[in-house]
């Protein structure tokens, strides 16, 4: 009986399989109701069978379930089968899956993080130097107002202009990560030096930090006068220092330093400039590169410049001579041809921290051959024309300087070589017209693309005295902060000022400037004037004078002896 029962029971069940199989699969889709929660999942299923089984019951039970039994009859499994019946149709949708979830989830699963927030070296260096403690007291920079028209932003102020604002911001920064009162001490020249001796000879403690120009901090460093940034422990090498100042070293002294701190030292860096819309003018009748991509390929060389001026010049008012109201591919100032020699990477004097005294860059005949080739390319540059009424290159006199600017402003100069501080003018003037570039290497295998930075631009020194605050407080800290600081707040505040255009600047100008002062070189022969170097190449080029390598010789002669009498007194300390 109980086997009839079941063979029964059995037997119904296949028929209501077999009737709902065909049906749903004739109709392309099956509905599927998820363990008592209706969830309908259309599943294709066009590769079934057309045609019916061909036995198919006579009779259909006359009651059929509409909904499936929330609870499994206890003669049958606990669990769906997993494999269609036998008697079911061969092909049946292959991906369905073998088991369904109890919950559909309300909520997205929750990405796992890859990885902690990256900090940048700055933030690092921050996070390093957080309890730095100065005790409240004062700390004091003392600074050069009035550098021949350029005074460096030190105190700031809050809603100012974007530079002032961010030094005012970095000073506040510095003094609650650093407990110190910061003090400002603007002076003229004359002051800055009366103060400095003062500090020397009676240690007042009124400052801990000088910034003054280049030449006159020269001046007091080898009077003995200011304390080495070796002394401290401090890594220099991070991006924050300039490593050109570090590299200027007097009897293995490290006096001063640039870095992201300052910005008349940027304002008179020299860089080259390109008026976009005579380059894009000149793209529809010549072939002409993406400048930025030739420096970025490393294409930008004195060879690929000279050829670019090349055809550009004309007399414009046809007055049949060639003056500043004409068309030129070059314009510049006379002591912007120093910086044909600086961007090929040459120096007058080797003065770096390997060397235990200064020597005499060029009395390697390799460099002075360098030099000379240099040379006869960038007096090519100038002086090489095709005709009077035709000439590619304008040199303003000394003096009249605003000449090449107005040339350029004005898109009569396609090229053009200028302290960067001439790009706020141009800013104001010709908006985004123009572009900045750096000078052009000597060849393709420089290493990096070089400049230099005129002798008024600022640096940062710290007097002889300050050893106490070395000894008793953490000067390198608070030092070290101040630098970091204005790499996040100051740096980027004086790109915009400079390049950017409201409130925004062009990225592949941003990545210039970015070359540019990462590498710029610091000649010792540039700076000491009594070496008696000081632009004589320049004056080579303007004056189209094959005598560069004479010159520089009969100064070299009594190079030494200068040397000795600059250094007297570091080596005797």
């Amino acid at each position: 009986m109980k086997v009839t029962k079941l063979l029964s029971l059995l037997l119904a069940t296949l028929m209501v399989v077999s009737t709902f199989t065909a049906c749903d699969l004739f109709s392309g889709s099956i509905d599927v109701e998820i363990r008592g929660e209706k969830e309908t999942s259309r599943v294709d299923v066009t590769d079934a069978p057309t045609e019916a089984p061909t036995e198919v019951p006579t009779e259909v039970p006359t009651e059929v379930p509409t909904e499936a039994p929330t609870e499994a009859p206890t003669e049958a499994p606990t669990e769906a089968p997993t494999e269609a019946p036998t008697e079911a149709p061969t092909e049946v949708p292959t991906e369905a899956p073998t088991e369904v979830p109890t919950e559909v989830p309300t909520e997205a699963p929750t990405e796992p993080e890859t990885e902690a927030e990256t900090k940048t070296p700055a933030e690092e260096a921050l996070d390093r130097l957080n309890g730095t403690d100065w005790g409240g007291d004062e700390f004091g920079i003392l600074y050069v107002k009035d550098i021949a028209g350029y005074e460096e932003e030190n105190e700031g102020q809050q809603g100012g202009s974007v530079l002032s604002d961010a030094v005012y911001e970095r000073n506040l920064q510095l003094e609650e990560r650093c407990h110190l009162d910061l003090v400002t001490i603007p002076a003229t020249l004359g002051e800055y030096t009366a103060k400095v001796l003062t500090e020397v000879h009676t240690n007042t403690g009124d400052f801990d930090l000088i910034s003054a120009p280049l030449y006159s901090t020269l001046s007091m460093a080898t009077s003995n006068y200011l304390y080495d940034y070796n002394e401290l422990d401090i890594d220099y090498e991070q991006d924050w220092w300039d490593a050109g100042t570090l590299d200027f070293s007097l009897a293995g002294h490290t006096f001063f330093m640039n870095g992201s701190y300052g910005t008349v030292d940027k304002d008179v860096t020299f860089v080259m400039m390109f008026n976009k819309e005579m380059q894009e003018e000149l793209q529809k009748y010549h072939r002409r590169e993406d400048l930025y991509e030739v420096v970025e390929s490393n294409r930008w060389t004195l060879h690929y410049f000279h050829s670019a001026i090349q055809e550009i010049g004309y007399d414009r008012d046809g007055d049949g001579k060639m003056t500043e109201q004409d068309v030129y591919g070059f314009a510049t100032v006379q002591n912007g041809l120093e910086s044909f020699f600086y961007g090929a990477d040459l120096k007058y004097v080797n003065n770096g921290r390997a060397l235990d005294e200064p020597e005499l860059a060029l009395s390697d005949e390799d460099q002075m051959e360098k030099a000379q080739s240099v040379l006869k390319l960038a007096q090519s540059i100038v002086h090489e024309n095709t005709s009077s009424y035709r000439v590619n290159t304008f040199v303003a006199e000394p003096g009249q300087e605003m000449n090449s600017l107005n040339m350029f402003v004005e898109d009569r100069v396609l090229f053009y070589c200028e302290a960067a501080t001439y790009l706020h003018r141009l800013n104001q003037s010709i908006g985004g017209g123009y572009g900045v570039l750096p000078m052009p290497k000597y060849s393709k295998d420089q290493a990096n693309y070089t400049t230099w930075t005129h002798s008024i631009g600022s640096t940062l020194s710290m007097p002889a005295t300050v050893v106490d605050e070395v000894r008793n407080k953490n000067m390198a800290a608070v030092l070290e902060t101040y630098a970091v600081l204005s790499q996040m707040y100051v740096e980027p505040a004086y790109i915009e000022s400079r390049i950017g255009r409201n409130g925004v600047c062009d990225e592949n100008d941003v990545a210039m400037l970015e070359i540019i002062y990462d590498h710029r070189v610091y000649d010792m022969g540039e700076y000491a004037e009594t070496f008696g170097f000081d632009s004589i190449f320049a004056e080579c080029v303007y004056n189209n004078s094959s005598q560069f390598k004479q010159k520089y010789h009969g100064i070299g002669k009594s190079f030494v002896k200068r040397v000795y009498k600059l250094l007297d007194k570091l080596w005797d300390n």
